[in-house]
């Protein structure tokens, strides 16, 4: 699961290294802070001819029900009808300085890193609000945990390794190298405690 992110990065330097070609207009010239559901955060998705950064909606609704869809599992996602299109056609990446997660007994607080920018996968679409106004959101894809985050969680965000990020955005990309992907460890990973 994930309930919460950090980005601090500015344009400029998400561009340079997603290898980004277009933006969309952002007001941003930087993002700093955490993130929660329902905020907007940048992305970074692969149109035909180039690679664009823009920012969704961290919010996937689940048809008219009124519940919100904030993390999809690795395992399921390209089954489930609700999913399975958004998996096959519209994959990116949620660029992160880092993630939050919180453990049950005791209660605590943990950001999990790696040191450098970690590529969230990340399943996204258009939907309609309340008003039925168009907009995109975005799920982040989830997997069983591992290494020391293991032990504050049952769950992690699937992060894309550098060398597949080109496989990752392509949607010609087959379902069983997806799912590989998705199952690649990150053995870099760092936690510390936040508060007591």
């Amino acid at each position: 699961m994930c309930g919460s992110f950090r980005l601090d990065y500015d344009v400029i330097a998400l561009m340079k290294r997603y290898r980004i070609e277009h933006k969309a207009d952002l007001s941003d010239k930087s993002f700093n802070g955490d993130y929660f559901p329902g905020m907007r955060a940048p992305i970074i998705r692969q149109n035909e001819n180039y690679r664009m950064l823009s920012v969704l909606d961290w919010n996937f609704p689940l048809y008219d029900t009124g519940k919100n869809i904030f993390n999809a599992r690795q395992e399921t996602v390209n089954t489930k009808s609700f999913f399975a299109n958004s998996f096959k056609l519209r994959r990116g990446i949620l660029p992160v300085s880092s993630f939050y997660e919180w453990s049950k007994q005791p209660s605590h607080k943990f950001e999990i890193f790696d040191g450098e920018l970690i590529s969230i996968g990340i399943i996204f679409n258009r939907f309609k609000d309340k008003d039925n106004k168009t907009f995109e959101g975005f799920s982040i894809l989830t997997t069983d945990s591992y290494g020391v985050p293991k032990y504050i969680h049952n769950r992690l965000p699937v992060i894309i390794p550098k060398d597949c990020e080109d496989l990752w955005l392509n949607m010609d990309t087959d379902i069983k190298e997806l799912k590989q992907i998705m199952e690649i460890e990150n053995k870099k990973l760092k936690t510390r405690q936040i508060g007591d």
